[in-house]
């Protein structure tokens, strides 16, 4: 039997190893594994760090502390190494610290493969393009990785740092970098467009979609329009307004506070051009991806700011078939907007699939809950009021329509990345077959 380097089997199944002054020392973020790491050292008399067995004489050395297995678990930074699989303990202590957050595990019990959960389908598309760099495939939730090999898997995720992976994801998952996400939204801001005015946003707006969708086009209102299609499966809107409330300011800057962006005199215009970086970044990611199957469909509106009127008119046959819209169009950083003074915008079904949907990326991301909560005018009531599941997602943005308008950049990026998941999820959104909204809201927002 190969004898390995006692740092290495630890971290093979789980711990967190460093060295100092000649012994080996628990990095674990939990007390509770410290404690495990210190009661197993005094089993092997704690040898020095040039100590070396085979796997199996460590195994018969864990396992009575490994007696009580509970796969489930809740935030990384409380899980409990002995509450897991001791084959897959290791794989999922590395997939977490590498920010690839993880909701159960099973090593794969009388010969059926491991399997791994995790809270989201995005984060499960990331694992699974992190594991093809090991050239070990992932789909459907297991691992085609017989139980044994799963700490060298461990040993050699170890060997990565949380930066290194998304220049490894690339090849195989395209995730818009915060940095180019940020120069995105600054040239957005930078593009005036008053209500009824939104001829120079429009065309840059037309110019990022064409080389992303099919048939993209502007009516006679001056909304943008595009789709598309990529399987069979739900049909997906996204939407965005491209007006602003005011005019920006001649010879206005951006001033950037860390990630809070505002504007030197007047309106920022992050209303609702954080709106229009989000699905632009949305649909970038799908496309490329292709981790949606169904029709996505894209409005950017015109003259919302001075009354839904570019929503308004927009071209019903368009969404007919619209199995539910996501616009962007919201303050604050976890607001899923599902009704206001006027009614519902969804069915309540879907609203609890949003609202356990955005709690799963919240976990997975360390970021504040997204809640279902009660908003107010957007083009969302539109959308409503033609029967189709619609929400409203916060865009990052505080103060709208006003001089203090501000901008927290990092809140506008993850917003981007729930757009993409929501997307991504849209299959598990809906029940089959597909239910609609009664048509209880009017275009105005007020119950007929």
């Amino acid at each position: 039997m190969r004898p390995y380097q006692l740092k290495d089997l630890f971290t093979r199944f789980g711990f967190f190893v460093g060295e100092q002054d000649g012994k080996l020392h628990c990095t674990s973020y939990t007390k509770h594994n410290k404690q495990l790491f210190y009661a197993v050292m005094d089993v092997l008399g704690w040898p020095d760090t040039n100590a070396t067995m085979t796997e199996e004489a460590f195994l018969q050395v864990l396992r009575p502390f490994f007696a009580h297995v509970d796969q489930s678990y809740g935030a990384f930074e409380e899980l409990h190494i002995n509450g897991l699989d001791l084959y897959m303990v290791g794989v999922v202590m590395q997939l977490n610290r590498l920010g690839l957050r993880t909701a159960l595990c099973c090593e794969g019990h009388q010969g059926r493969l491991p399997k791994l959960y995790f809270h989201t389908k995005v984060m499960q598309k990331k694992a699974a393009a992190l594991l093809k760099v090991f050239r070990i495939r992932f789909g459907n939730d297991e691992l085609l990785l017989q139980k044994e090999g799963l700490p060298r898997l461990a040993q050699r995720l170890a060997e990565l740092s949380p930066e290194e992976i998304p220049s490894l994801l690339s090849p195989h998952y395209y995730e818009m970098p915060q940095s180019e996400y940020a120069e995105m939204l600054e040239e957005l801001l930078s593009i005036d467009g008053v209500s009824g005015e939104e001829h120079e946003i429009r065309e840059h707006v037309l110019n990022e979609l064409k080389p992303l969708l099919n048939a993209v086009n502007v009516d006679n209102y001056g909304n943008v329009y595009g789709q598309l299609k990529v399987g069979n499966g739900p049909v997906v809107l996204v939407n965005a307004h491209m007006d602003t409330v005011y005019n920006f300011e001649p010879g206005r800057e951006i001033v950037k506070d860390g990630d809070v962006w505002t504007s030197s005199a007047g309106i920022l215009g992050a209303d609702d051009r954080a709106g229009i970086g989000a699905v632009l970044a949305a649909i970038k990611t799908v496309k490329s991806n292709r981790d949606f199957r169904g029709t996505l469909k894209v409005i950017f509106t015109v003259e919302e700011e001075s009354g839904l009127h570019g929503a308004r008119n927009s071209n019903e046959q368009f969404t007919k078939d619209v199995d539910m819209a996501f616009v962007v169009d919201r303050r604050g950083n976890s607001d899923l907007v599902t009704s206001n003074w006027g009614g519902d915008f969804c069915t309540e079904h879907f609203a609890n699939r949003l609202r356990m949907t955005g709690r799963g990326f919240s976990r997975q991301y360390d970021r504040p809950e997204w809640q279902t909560v009660v908003g107010g005018s957007s083009d969302t009531v539109i959308w409503a009021a033609r029967g189709i599941n619609s929400i409203n997602i916060s865009a990052g943005y505080m103060h709208e329509h006003t001089a203090n308008e501000s901008l927290n950049i990092t809140d506008s990026y993850y917003s981007y990345l729930l757009l993409v998941e929501l997307i991504t999820a849209s299959r598990s959104l809906l029940p089959n077959p597909a239910r609609r909204i009664s048509n209880s809201i009017s275009k105005s927002g007020v119950r007929k």
